[in-house]
């Protein structure tokens, strides 16, 4: 099985891959650990060029016979990981909610690097426009290609398993 699952931040993603891949035994690949160079002193500031994040991706999806992608990615350099999946899935969480999680995420994480404000800022703007305007193009998209998809309308993510 080939799955990309998708949605804005703070809507679980993530959870719910890292929850498949334990539950199929399937490798999981992360889209930001694929666009962000982790080196970089801030987080979510500096990201590879387009021609090595399809490079990451077609050599991960070419190893494997079962793959989890996640991301909230539409741009082209997923295109080939799109084509090959058996299945989309959208988790769709109310704005609010996500909003919540990725604050809290940014206060209190301790694994990762915080978010400084100013960068906090920008992803809840981001998320505003998130509804109206990633999830038609990318529906759009997996239209165009011939991809199904499905939708997982959820408040926590826990309902999703």
């Amino acid at each position: 099985m080939k799955i990309y699952i998708t949605g804005g931040s703070g809507c679980g993603k993530t959870t719910y891959a890292k929850h498949l891949s334990r539950k199929y035994k399937i490798s999981c690949l992360q889209l930001d650990s694929v666009k962000w160079i982790k080196k970089a002193k801030k987080s979510f500031t500096k990201y590879r060029s387009t021609e090595k994040m399809q490079e990451i991706i077609h050599l991960y999806i070419k190893k494997r016979r079962n793959w989890i992608c996640e991301g909230s990615y539409n741009q082209d350099w997923i295109n080939e990981m799109l084509k090959k999946a058996d299945l989309v899935i959208f988790i769709e969480t109310p704005r609010l909610v996500r909003q919540y999680r990725c604050i809290k995420r940014a206060i209190f994480k301790e694994d990762r690097k915080k978010l400084s404000l100013s960068a906090l800022w920008k992803l809840l703007i981001l998320m505003r426009r998130y509804d109206k305007v990633y999830i038609p193009a990318l529906k759009t998209k997996l239209d165009t290609f011939g991809i199904k998809y499905i939708t997982i309308k959820s408040k926590y993510i826990s309902e999703c398993k």
